[in-house]
């Protein structure tokens, strides 16, 4: 019997694997390629549930990409459809464009419902069509230079230039930016083609108030254009509708008066603010040419029956206004009450140039029962409510004088509630004429304030507090030798340590 070597018995015969068995390199594959798959899947369905319903926040110091609560209760509030067509250039975008703004309000929008669709149109890259477009929705053709957004809902529509969006100041090689406009312009648009009635603001005419049709300095034709802007539909009234009951008017607004309002005009303008009438009133200081002595209008006295008294004051402050008349015409940021329609107004800028007093008194002698009066903006405490005219004329300086003048904190703008009726008084007309709003010379809050009035006055407290949003911008300066060093890190540093640690981890793996 043959027997082999040692060597061949010790040596086990390679075996084949059974026929439809795997080897295990190939299952390992196929592990990976299933788990790549489901990794795939996986993170498909993420990035799906996360566009849905993603979480983002807002770490500006001015909320530039915030959406405010009442904007968010207005658009969930809407039941038809509302089409935004934004017309404007995205290329090359300068320094006061506002399509990145825009293009981001509108995609925040957006997620508050589903009633809001939008489309962006590039005027540069196709201006025929684009004209076309603009022809149909109403939007002059001048208005394409700039780009526009246009707000459209049942067959009505309102167009909103870029120039509205936003406040800008001139810098060296341009504008810039200041504060972005885009939501308190665009919620005003939408609740104008939504609703069912504008409100109408009826300005008086006949006792020397400025005309709305009007653009010049001592006008109200910027004003009735904001009103315009914001939902508001303003309307030049005479006596005789004053006499008729003001019919179709929600607000009824007399703007610095100069003349006195007769006896028959009181009397149907207390008639209208009994049964439930609004009225808002600029009235600064009446004075003679040579500011000899105060005039009134016949209000002062009519208005003490409504809880408010207009004593014959001029307020000053030290509180001065770059550019401005110091003393007779100064500014505040903080001098707000808790009311809703001024306690939006906390930090923002208001100016009041040639100011009243206007003092609540809801408990005097001859007040209405029920009468709420409460004080809404005041001067400083360093302020006083100056009464000596020779100091105004500039015989002598103006200095407070205990026995003559009121000491400050001096109230220059009130609101009066009684039962359904509603009054708001403003110490000055003159913070919102035209030679301040119109252009560069904007640089306040006077018009927001004024609209904030008219929107508490028609209770319509959704609009109030949606301010502009102040853009911050901040430029890296950064010199040669420091550019270097970032990119040193960035481009080679950084890289190469992953490397590294990729080679170190490779090479241990294999032993």
């Amino acid at each position: 019997m043959l027997r082999g070597s040692p060597q061949s018995q010790s040596q086990p015969v390679p075996m084949a694997p059974p026929a439809g068995r795997a080897t295990p390199e190939r299952a390992a594959l196929t592990r990976l390629a299933a788990g790549l798959f489901l990794l795939a899947v996986n993170l498909a369905l993420l990035n799906y549930l996360g566009g849905r319903h993603y979480v983002r926040a807002d770490w500006t110091a001015a909320r530039v990409y915030a959406v405010a609560d009442k904007t968010r209760r207005v658009l969930a509030g809407l039941r038809q459809r509302v089409e935004v067509t934004v017309l404007m250039a995205p290329s090359a975008p300068t320094a006061d464009s506002v399509y990145p703004e825009t293009r981001e309000l509108l995609r925040q929008l957006a997620r508050w419902s589903s009633q809001l669709h939008t489309r962006f149109v590039d005027v540069d890259a196709d201006p025929a069509a684009a004209a076309l477009l603009a022809q149909r929705l109403g939007v002059p053709a001048v208005e394409l230079r700039e780009g526009v957004v246009v707000v459209a809902c049942a067959g009505r529509s309102r167009y909103l230039p870029a120039r509205a969006l936003a406040e800008r100041r001139s810098e060296a090689g341009g504008r810039a930016i200041t504060a972005f406009r885009g939501e308190p312009e665009l919620l005003a648009a939408l609740l104008a083609v939504t609703q069912a009635r504008p409100v109408t603001v009826c300005f008086t005419t006949g006792h020397g108030e400025a005309p709305i049709d009007s653009y010049a300095p001592a006008g109200y034709g910027e004003l009735a254009d904001e009103l315009r802007r914001d939902a508001l539909q303003p309307r030049a009234i005479g006596g005789a509708e004053l006499l008729g009951g003001a019919v179709g008017c929600n607000v009824l607004l007399l703007g610095g008066p100069t003349r006195s309002v007769a006896g028959p005009e009181l009397a149907a303008l207390d008639r209208y603010l009994t049964r439930g009438g609004r009225l808002l009133l600029l009235i600064g200081p009446l004075l003679d040419r040579g500011v000899t002595r105060y005039r009134g209008c016949g209000l002062e006295p009519w208005l003490a029956s409504w809880g408010l008294v207009l004593p014959r004051t001029v307020v000053v402050d030290p509180q001065a206004v770059p550019g401005e008349q110091p003393l007779l015409t100064w500014g505040t940021r903080d001098g707000y009450s808790s009311h809703p329609l001024a306690r939006v107004m906390v930090g923002r800028l208001t100016v009041w140039p040639l100011a009243r007093e206007v003092r609540p008194a809801p408990q005097a002698p001859g007040v209405r029962s029920g009468i709420e009066a409460v004080a809404l903006v005041e001067s400083s405490a360093r302020g006083w409510a100056e009464g000596d005219l020779a100091a105004l004329r500039g015989d002598r300086a103006l200095r407070f004088d205990a026995g003559l003048d009121g000491p400050g904190p001096v109230p220059v703008a009130a609101a009066v509630r009684w039962r359904t009726t509603r009054i708001v008084v403003l110490g000055s007309e003159r913070g919102v004429l035209n030679d301040r709003l119109a252009g560069d010379t904007s640089r306040d809050d006077n018009r927001d304030l004024v609209l904030s009035a008219l929107h508490w006055l028609v209770d319509e407290t959704q609009r109030l507090g949606i301010g502009p949003r102040v853009v911050e911008r901040t430029r890296l300066v950064a010199d040669a030798a420091q550019l270097t060093r970032v990119l040193a890190l960035t481009v080679v540093a950084l890289p190469g340590i992953a490397l590294a640690a990729a080679l170190i981890a490779w090479w241990r793996r294999r032993r």
